[in-house]
Order: structure tokens, then C-alpha cells, then sequence
């Protein structure tokens, strides 16, 4: 007899003891699903997290619709923002170290700080030869080819007007400075006549005309200075351009300082012959007492 004979038939699985039945595993628990989760992860703080309580802050605000929305809408503009704040960069640092054509304003300044120490040193040598006329004729050399370079830089300026001011100031500014150069020019050929000169009474002979050149210029320098800034400058204290003042002269005859008033003192006293008629002449008598 078969065992299944000896034991019957095998009853159903559905009607078999309980008993007989493998032990059931029991279920995982959440904390040994996700071992591989990092403690810092966003599942593993979503775990901890107490049921019922509701979150608050970062995951809050992505939750909320309008936030969200918004980011997006000025998220679209940050390009044009940077595009800008660069543009913006970039014209600032143009302005303030790049590269300008100079203005007139420039212009005058640094032709005048390279000029303007010179011409003075240049004057004040002439005043210290006043009694060597033969030096003093190398010093009057020495200023007119100085004057004539300053010139020549002033006229290498096509205009002396200001974008920013009328017309009509530009005009003014460009007359005034064409003033300066003319009268300029004017005083280098006077110190031509004076170079030239074979004596001290030969260079007093244009006396008069130097010194109206020479205070026509600076005249003519403050006007243009003031026409160029738009404000008053400085009275000039310019001296008067020395002249001739005696000593031994490049032909030997006599100094300036014989000649009656040349040099700026009294004159000397009239003769007899040059007194009025109606009035006596000074006898001896009187002379000697």
C-alpha cells in the first residue's frame, strides 16, 4: 500500500492546519527600505517629518503658485538686467579713462603750461641784460623765437569753442584767441627791429611800438583766456618787456640811458635856449649859490 493509501488522501491546501503553515515574515519597516538614502536627503526629511504637522518655509514657498510664478517672470528679465549693468559699466569707464579728443579748455591748458613759464623766464633774462645791450640783443633772440613756437601751437588748434555753449560764444572765443595770435606775431617782428639793431638809440627807436604790442597782448591773453573758461581771470601783473638801458652797445656808441627820458627817469633840465621866451634865463650867480 502506497503512503498516500496507508496516510488517505492528501486533504486540500485550503483545508490544512494552520499550524502546518511557514511562519509569515513580517513586514519591512521604513527605515530599513531606504538604507541607501542619505540622512540629509529630501525623502529622509519627508520621513522624520511628524504626520499632521504642516511644513513651513523653502518648501512652502515652492509650493505656492504665485511665488513661483513670479520667480519666473523676473527670471526672463535677468538677462537684459545684466545686459545693462555691463553696457552701464562699460560707458563709465569710457568716460572716466578712455581715450577723448581735448577740448578746448585742454587745449589752452597745456599750451599754456608749457609756454607761459618759459616766456617769463625768457623776459626776465632781458630785464638782467638791460645794461649790456649786445647780451640783452641774444635774450631778445631767445624770447621772439619762443613767442613765435607759442604762437605756432596756438594756431595749430582748429577751434577754441565749447560743444556745450551758443554759437555766438564759440565765435567770441575763436575771435579772441585769433587776437592773441596776431598780436603775437605783431610783437616778434617789433623784437626783429630790436635784433637787428646795430645800437641801443637804433633799438629805442621803436620803443614806442614794443610796449604797444607787448600790453596789446596780454590784454588780448586775459580776453581770450576768459572768452575759452566763461569767467574773469586774474589781473595780469605782467612787467613791462624791458628796453635798452645804456652800457656798451654792439657798435660802441653811447647807452640808451644818454639819451633824455629813454630809460623812464626825469628828464634833464631844459637850456636856456629851450625856456620860454618871457622867462630869464638862470644866471651864473644863482647856478653857483
Amino acid at each position: 500500500m502506497s503512503p498516500q493509501n496507508r496516510r488517505g488522501r492528501a486533504a486540500p491546501a485550503g483545508l490544512r492546519s494552520s499550524s502546518a503553515k511557514a511562519p509569515a515574515a513580517p513586514p519591512p519597516q521604513p527605515e530599513m527600505e531606504n538604507e541607501a538614502e542619505s540622512e540629509g536627503s529630501v525623502a529622509a526629511r519627508h520621513r522624520t517629518a511628524t504626520p499632521g504637522v504642516r511644513r513651513r518655509g523653502l518648501a512652502r514657498a515652492r509650493r505656492s503658485t504665485m511665488l513661483r510664478s513670479s520667480y519666473d517672470y523676473v527670471k526672463a528679465y535677468i538677462p537684459l538686467f545684466l545686459a545693462f549693468v555691463v553696457l552701464f559699466a562699460g560707458v563709465w569707464a569710457y568716460i572716466s579713462f578712455g581715450p577723448h579728443s581735448p577740448s578746448a579748455k585742454d587745449h589752452w591748458t597745456q599750451i599754456e603750461t608749457k609756454w607761459k613759464p618759459i616766456i617769463d623766464a625768457d623776459r626776465q633774462k632781458v630785464s638782467l641784460a638791460v645794461n649790456d645791450f649786445t647780451a640783452q640783443q641774444a635774450t631778445y633772440k631767445t624770447l621772439r623765437e619762443d613767442i613765435r613756437s607759442w604762437m605756432n601751437d596756438l594756431t595749430a588748434v582748429a577751434d577754441w569753442g565749447d560743444a556745450r555753449a551758443s554759437a555766438s560764444v564759440n565765435a567770441a572765443a575763436n575771435t579772441a584767441v585769433l587776437s592773441v595770435i596776431s598780436d603775437g606775431t605783431s610783437l616778434g617782428l617789433d623784437l626783429d627791429a630790436v635784433i637787428s639793431a646795430g645800437s641801443a638809440e637804433e633799438a629805442l627807436s621803436n620803443a614806442s611800438v614794443i610796449t604797444a604790442d607787448d600790453s596789446a597782448f596780454w590784454i588780448d591773453y586775459a580776453a581770450a583766456h576768459d572768452a575759452i573758461f566763461g569767467k574773469s581771470a586774474a589781473a595780469s601783473s605782467e612787467p613791462t618787456l624791458a628796453l635798452p638801458s645804456g652800457g656798451p652797445s654792439a657798435s660802441g656808441s653811447p647807452g640808451a640811458s644818454e639819451i633824455p627820458g629813454a630809460s623812464g627817469s626825469p628828464a634833464a633840465a631844459p637850456s636856456a635856449s629851450a625856456l620860454p621866451s618871457g622867462s630869464p634865463a638862470p644866471s651864473p650867480s644863482a647856478t653857483s649859490s
